[in-house]
């Protein structure tokens, strides 16, 4: 069994560590009977370093580890020494997850140049070795057992038969003294995302994260003092929100079935803007086919004047839905709303179950395609109600007495019609007392 003496240096007082002696093995002997004296250490921020490769600035840290150590031969002198000259080395450094046995989480192959006994690489510079795993090395640190990272070294070439040898023990990869800080994040003011802009910044107690948030839960209360002015998604709030104070908002959407109590003690004038609340309250009231007497010229907004024009049905859809063809039309392509111009409107009889419109069943189409007969949309001609002229006279008679002489008439029994017409008399129709509307239908 071979002596490994294992000496780790720091260039600061405060990182000094003893000296300690480490048995080792070899898996296949050295060519001389050689003893591997190794020293590593592995630093953040300093040491003795390789020239690094050059490497394209970002904002993340380099994916490079500094690693260090000596080499000596089994009477003790360096390779690499003054008689020899510095020697070039392959060496195959493996990164595992336990002392002994364990997985090969990172591998990789460089030629280390040895000059006196020492040599300094940078893992993460060498090339792959066969299907072995070469992740990024900082993926090694970011699990719950990055705690347990060992190193193994493999020199090509060295044993016997120009055979590999592999230098046991493993070392552990251990942190600086002040990396500990890093657990605590000590007066972090930013952090920053891959691109290097900021994601979470500090002033004081307080964080401000400059992009969304994800989490499953939030502890403890969020009332209005912990929100600022900004907005928040409706399906971030909570269904039945209670809010104490006053509710500012640019609009609200939905049906409103969850505003209970709100009444007029709740609304003051001026709250609600007309033009927000009249096409509500208008649809409430005058549903679409509502049909008004109207004293413009011109119909309102969502209103047709009553003078038989054809529309497309696309054009007015939810009207035409209401009154179909019944004033005309073609059905699915267009209909015609009603004709109301010198007409007076008759409400409907029903099928005849009022009996107040004996014609019901002769009336016509206001326009081709109309409803007919007793149905919404059909109308008739103006027309008298059958009746009959009659007047009483009778025969002449000579009467003739004191004082002078006059002609009598007697009256014949029952009426007699008229052999001939009585005079003409009245004007162009029979109508009552009316004033002119215009006649309008809400679509």
């Amino acid at each position: 069994m071979k002596k490994l003496f294992l000496q780790t240096h720091s260039h600061h007082s405060s990182q000094i560590k003893p000296t300690r002696k480490i048995t080792m093995s070899r898996t296949s002997p050295l060519p001389i009977c050689a003893r591997a004296v190794v020293s590593v250490l592995l630093l953040a921020l300093a040491g003795f370093l390789a020239a690094p490769r050059a490497l394209a600035a970002n904002s993340s840290p380099p994916e490079r580890l500094t690693f260090q150590g000596f080499l000596a031969d089994g009477n003790g002198e360096p390779l690499g020494n003054t008689n020899t000259g510095p020697r070039n080395y392959d060496v195959i450094f493996r990164i595992l997850d336990a002392q002994i046995g364990g997985a090969t989480n990172w591998t990789e192959q460089q030629t280390v140049t040895v000059d006196q006994g020492n040599f300094s690489v940078l893992l993460g510079e060498g090339t792959p070795v066969g299907a072995e795993p070469r992740p990024v090395l900082s993926s090694l640190f970011a699990t719950n057992t990055a705690s347990d990272r060992y190193v193994e070294m493999t020199v090509k070439g060295i044993g016997a038969a120009n055979g590999d040898v592999t230098i046991l023990p493993r070392l552990r990869l251990l942190s600086s003294p002040y990396a500990f800080l890093a657990k605590s994040a000590v007066n972090a003011a930013n952090l920053v995302n891959a691109s290097g802009g900021p994601l979470v910044t500090t002033f004081g107690n307080s964080v401000f994260v400059g992009g969304p948030i994800s989490a499953t839960s939030l502890a403890g209360a969020i009332d209005a003092s912990h929100i600022t002015s900004g907005t928040l998604p409706n399906a971030r709030l909570n269904q039945s929100p209670v809010v104490t104070g006053t509710v500012t908002a640019a609009g609200f959407s939905g049906s409103g079935a969850l505003l209970t109590s709100l009444n007029g003690t709740n609304i003051i004038n001026t709250s609600i803007e007309l033009n927000k609340l009249a096409a509500a309250v208008q649809q409430a009231l005058c549903p679409v086919g509502t049909i008004q007497a109207y004293a413009g010229d011109t119909a309102p907004a969502g209103w047709l004047l009553c003078n038989g024009t054809s529309y497309p049905t696309t054009t007015y859809p939810n009207l035409s839905a209401v009154v179909g063809v019944r004033f005309g039309g073609t059905v699915g392509a267009s209909f015609n709303v009603p004709d109301f111009r010198g007409r007076f409107l008759r409400g409907r009889d029903g099928g005849g179950t009022a009996s107040r419109d004996p014609d019901r069943g002769s009336r016509t189409a206001m326009n081709p395609g109309g409803a007919t007969g007793d149905n919404v949309g059909s109308v008739q001609a103006d027309q008298f109600k059958s009746h009959t002229h009659s007047w009483l006279f009778g025969d002449e008679q000579d009467d003739s007495g004191t004082g002078g002489s006059h002609r009598e008439f007697t009256r014949t029994p029952g009426p007699v019609p008229l052999p001939n017409p009585i005079g003409a008399t009245g004007g162009n129709e029979t109508r009552p007392l009316n004033a002119y509307v215009n006649y309008i239908i809400k679509y």
